[in-house]
């Protein structure tokens, strides 16, 4: 699968797969797949691993498409385009015909109307969420960060790690990645997000005061080591 840029006829991006040119069809076919997350936009979908369906956003929301032939469906509002979301990634199960939408980890940036009109200089809020697509809701899993990216799951799906940083850092800068653990925002139980009880980070490697770069964190096929590069170094 791909995407596709009409930008000369119909400034859109398309969804495509296929083999030979006879095999291609269009996914999300009059949407536009894009998101503007950190302005740069990026990482606007995945597909379900174990499923095939296609999760996707765009400046509307996110959507869901079990298949080809189906129509997609928006499951979650960007609310007047104040929250955009990027760096999907599946939980285990879920998202197939008939069963449960899946859950994904995402990036979330909220543009929060009542701060710009406070302050119009203000900053959108980042942060790392839980999104629900059945419920259409989501739990904030880490914020505080002015930038995240790259959330992944754990192969057992019990750890999320990802990278954050902040200004005036570039994410070629000094940036840290982190672990921390998903039960907390998968059970229902409330917790206040960076509260230290709920934070539940179990290894911060920071590069900030050190110009260091810690980037691209990876699980390892059976979920027991984590993997990344900084500095020019693997970790």
């Amino acid at each position: 699968m791909w995407t596709s840029d009409f930008r000369a006829s119909s400034g859109s991006q398309s969804w495509a797969e296929g083999g030979r040119p006879e095999t291609i069809r269009r996914w999300a076919d009059g949407l536009s797949v894009q998101n503007g997350v950190h302005e740069y936009g990026g990482g606007s979908y995945i597909v379900h691993p174990r499923t095939g369906a296609l999760i996707f956003s765009t400046v509307d929301g996110v959507w869901v498409q079990t298949a080809v032939e189906k129509e997609p469906v928006k499951v979650v509002d960007s609310e007047k385009k104040t929250r955009r979301f990027a760096d999907f990634e599946a939980l285990p199960g879920g998202g197939g015909e008939g069963e449960a939408l899946p859950v994904v980890l995402a990036v979330e940036e909220f543009h929060d109307p009542a701060a710009a009109a406070a302050d119009p200089h203000a900053e959108p809020a980042n942060r790392i969420v839980v999104l629900d697509l059945a419920a259409g809701t989501n739990r904030i899993v880490r914020a505080g960060a002015d930038f995240y990216m790259g959330a992944r799951v754990s192969p057992c799906g019990r750890f999320a790690s990802w990278m954050e940083w902040n200004h005036n850092n570039m994410p070629w800068d000094e940036t840290t990645i982190c672990v921390q653990e998903l039960a907390p925002f998968l059970d229902g139980t409330p917790c206040e997000p960076g509260s230290e009880a709920a934070s539940g980070v179990v290894l911060r490697l920071s590069g900030v005061g050190r110009n260091a770069n810690y980037h691209g964190p990876s699980w390892s096929v059976d979920g027991a080591s984590i993997g990344g590069s900084g500095s020019g170094t693997t970790l």
